[in-house]
């Protein structure tokens, strides 16, 4: 599989280098996209890239960098009852367990965990609103200014959206934080729960 994956890729990158990027619209449907250049962030590429639109968990950018740009990821945290059972992907996390921050992040971002996200939120910020409150300085701080944040996660809000030029200066500026990358790039992770030494893939 994994030789199929880079087989694919290596085509990919040959079949754009014959193709002009102002024709790539022909290979997609989707009604907002962007390529942008992560240093430079010179914009190779874009349609409707201003249309608001919700985020899903591409929120979950916003979320780990928010974190990692603001707090201590050493810092155990405790998982509030509330945080628990949240709708959506999830890490099955338990009330009373106890992780790093770090191991959060990892669940949040390897795992799409929807229960780390408000654990994080809650426990860091003290709420979902003070914490979607910060999200939206991170984003501002990206260049990132007509997005909106009203959870940690990306489930379904009205008001929670952003747009693919939004989304792309915020991933511009998460791939150059070398924490974020080191995350993301990771295929499986142990977690450590802290009061009991119980090991947790994800």
């Amino acid at each position: 599989m994994k030789k199929i994956s880079i087989f694919l890729l290596c085509f990919t990158f040959i079949a754009l280098a014959f193709f002009p990027l102002k024709n790539a619209d022909a290979f997609t449907a989707s009604e907002s996209e962007i390529v942008m250049e992560r240093d430079s962030g010179r914009i190779l590429f874009a349609k409707d890239e201003k249309k608001r639109l919700p985020m899903a968990s591409t929120t979950k950018i916003v979320t780990a960098i928010t974190v990692i740009d603001n707090y201590d990821l050493s810092t155990v945290i405790e998982v509030p009852k509330e945080t628990v059972g949240v709708e959506g992907s999830s890490v099955y996390l338990k009330a009373g367990e106890k992780y790093t921050v770090r191991d959060l992040l990892f669940g949040l971002m390897l795992r799409s965990g929807n229960d780390c996200a408000e654990t994080l939120a809650v426990r860091l910020a003290g709420g979902i609103s003070e914490f979607t409150a910060e999200m939206k300085k991170t984003a501002e701080k990206c260049g990132a200014t007509d997005s909106s944040f009203k959870n940690p996660h990306g489930l379904h809000d009205d008001e929670h959206y952003t747009t693919a030029l939004d989304l792309g200066k915020i991933a511009c500026y998460a791939m150059k934080n070398e924490e974020f990358v080191k995350i993301v790039s990771t295929e499986i992770y142990t977690a450590t729960e802290i009061s009991s030494g119980e090991k947790r893939v994800w």
